[in-house]
């Protein structure tokens, strides 16, 4: 994958894909702005074919309650393995009490098995440390490896990053944000009458779309010999 920072001016190339494929890579682009972009010769698109299917991110992201995501292909989950990806929530503080000391609940979900495990805890605070013991779990007793969890963003897990280093499980909100914004600069603008993208804007001049991948993709790093 390449670099967050800017593209360096080079030639384009043309790349090839379907609707769908471009929808997923330009961060889910709505599909009249993947069109305008492949119109335009500069950007070195063209389309295999212009089916529309249903999006699950999409769908998921219009929901007014946020909602763990359904089970897909696990083509949008950087590790698609049992015990890859594991998804966490916190519900509460809850009114009765459970079992007069418990206010919380957290739930952990294995992406691609949807295994679930549901504790119990008297503040949010334990959050992390329920899911240490989670991975135990899985790691000797069950024999997965845990690659990455996947939260809402809340406070309750800001105290795992020693957690995290020793045991290499990936936190990836930070370059999430960063992708995120290296995309947005270069799609469509509606702010401009001529749809250009803020970097064109900017730099007055067409950008590079071609390089762009699915977030999470695989990758492989190359050293010279």
């Amino acid at each position: 994958m390449h670099a967050i920072g800017e593209s360096q001016p080079r030639e384009a190339t043309v790349q090839t894909g379907s609707l769908m494929s471009f929808h997923r890579r330009f961060g889910h682009l709505n599909y009249k702005d993947i069109k305008r972009l492949v119109a335009n010769p500069a950007n070195g698109l063209e389309l295999t074919d212009k089916v529309r299917e249903n999006c699950l991110i999409c769908s998921e992201d219009k929901q007014f309650k946020s909602a763990h995501p359904k089970k897909n292909s696990g083509l949008n989950e950087p590790i698609d393995v049992v015990g890859g990806v594991i998804c966490s929530d916190l519900i509460g503080p809850m009114t009765p009490i459970y079992k007069r000391i418990n206010r919380h609940l957290i739930d952990f979900i294995d992406h691609k098995s949807n295994y679930v495990r549901v504790v119990v805890a008297k503040s949010k605070d334990e959050a992390a440390r329920k899911f240490q013991r989670l991975v135990v779990v899985f790691e000797r007793q069950l024999n997965v490896r845990v690659y990455m969890m996947r939260t809402e963003g809340g406070g309750e897990y800001r105290n795992l990053n020693l957690f995290r280093q020793q045991t290499g499980i990936g936190s990836y909100w930070g370059y999430a944000t960063e992708y995120a914004a290296y995309v947005v600069k270069r799609m469509p603008n509606r702010a401009d009458p001529g749809r250009k993208s803020p970097l064109e804007l900017l730099k007055k001049k067409p950008v590079i779309v071609v390089d762009m991948v699915v977030f999470g993709s695989l990758c492989k790093v190359y050293q010279n010999p």
